[in-house]
């Protein structure tokens, strides 16, 4: 029914579309961690003006910013391995 030809190319179809996935998702995480970042890093400012008008929103609003800073450490990991699956999958091609 399938010819070895056309079983490559419906190979070679599927490994294309995973590289446009993955370099999706290269982008969407990357940004994911720029922002995240730069939220912590200056979110620390805002914790500090918040701390002194009121202890309790300080503490709000630095969970706030560490909850931010940790989805941007988590989506620099996954972009992280997302480049090297891509580098795996140029390798088998």
């Amino acid at each position: 029914m399938f010819g070895m030809g056309s079983i490559a190319k419906l190979g070679q179809k599927v490994a294309g579309a995973s590289m446009k996935g993955l370099r999706i998702g290269e982008k969407v995480t990357g940004e994911v961690a720029k922002i995240g970042h730069k939220v912590r890093d200056y979110g620390k400012y805002a914790t500090m003006a918040a701390g002194a008008i009121n202890p309790a929103a300080g503490a709000a609003v630095g969970a706030a910013v560490g909850i931010a800073g940790t989805i941007g450490d988590v989506a620099g990991k996954a972009n992280s391995a997302i480049k090297s699956t891509e580098e795996y999958i140029k390798e088998c091609l």
